[in-house]
């Protein structure tokens, strides 16, 4: 008897330990479940970042091919009117300096004309009568 009831205790006591254990067990593979589940949701909202990651790669690259042409027809345009002015720029210089040669001609004519006629004439030398002279 005294055999019986330890053995009937010894199982009892092995029966709970197994029942601990595979409870022990499930919750385990109950949080390994949610966990997997977790990680499986994680996994599909990172799908879905990755996907609107791309289509936003994809726009940043498309603005940026669109920035860069939109630069260089402005860049384009802006050299050539930089080159309009400057052929404008060396014309106006070239008419400057001719204007000067002009001016500097017309200076010494001018010059020329007021020394004449600052002159005084001998009347009676030339051959002219004093009435003349006036």
């Amino acid at each position: 008897r005294v055999l019986r009831s330890d053995l009937t205790n010894n199982t009892r006591g092995l029966v709970n330990e197994l029942q601990d254990q595979q409870s022990h067990l499930f919750n385990e593979e109950d949080r390994r479940i949610e966990q997997l589940a977790n990680l499986d949701k994680l996994h599909r909202e990172l799908q879905g970042e990755h996907v609107q990651d791309q289509i936003t790669g994809f726009n940043l690259t498309r603005k940026d091919q669109e920035i860069t042409c939109d630069y260089d027809v402005r860049k384009a345009a802006f050299g050539e009117q930089i080159k309009a002015l400057s052929s404008r720029i060396e014309d106006v210089e070239l008419a400057h300096a001719q204007t000067k040669g002009v001016e500097a001609e017309a200076a010494r004519e001018n010059q020329r004309v007021n020394q004449e006629l600052n002159k005084t004439y001998d009347t009676k030398a030339s051959g002219l009568t004093p009435l003349s002279k006036d």
